[in-house]
């Protein structure tokens, strides 16, 4: 009465091993592994990160992180936060939100004005096009800065930038109408 008991692996038997959460699944062949992130250390304090706002040196190979392309530049930058992120300081989040708030009730009499102008037809031609661009453009910037929020100074780079097309949008108008 003997049944052997096979001491191998699923593998080993060349049955596929079962996928749980802590075995990520096998690449094919030719295919490079996905780049993973650096686990976040046990005290929950992020890791030191590089001067201007980078990803940690580790993670960036100590290279500057435009040396890998801009599409990788910008997931280092632009992120939504993840699940093992640290919340970032309310302090920070008032100053950002205040700030975008200020843009949209500051350039809501601006777009008002402008929009008027545009269904009544006396606005010049170029107008509408380079208004609703450069508005577009700030309100793009605003959005980045909520995702750039980890970052030390992306979202308050990218909030001066808006409101810079505030201003811009302002002088068009002036001029224009």
């Amino acid at each position: 009465m003997g049944t052997s008991v096979s001491t191998g692996t699923a593998e080993d038997l060349g049955a596929p091993a079962p996928r749980t959460g802590l075995n990520p699944p096998a690449q094919p062949a030719g295919h490079a592994a996905p780049p993973t992130r650096a686990p976040v250390p046990a005290s929950g304090s992020a890791p030191a990160r590089a001067r201007g706002g980078g990803p940690p040196a580790a993670a960036a190979g100590g290279r500057h992180p435009a040396g890998r392309g801009v599409a990788a530049w910008l997931a280092a930058n632009f992120r939504l936060h993840g699940e093992h992120d640290p919340a970032p300081r309310p302090a920070r989040m008032v100053g950002l939100c205040a700030w975008a708030a200020a843009l949209g009730l500051i350039g809501l009499p601006i777009a008002g004005r402008s929009s008027v102008a545009i269904m009544m037809g006396s606005a010049p031609g170029w107008f509408e096009p380079v208004v609703v661009a450069v508005g577009l453009a700030g309100i793009a910037m605003t959005s980045a800065a909520f995702a750039g929020i980890h970052r030390e100074r992306v979202p308050w780079r990218l909030l001066t930038a808006a409101t810079v097309t505030l201003v811009v949008n302002l002088a068009l108008v002036l001029i224009a109408l």
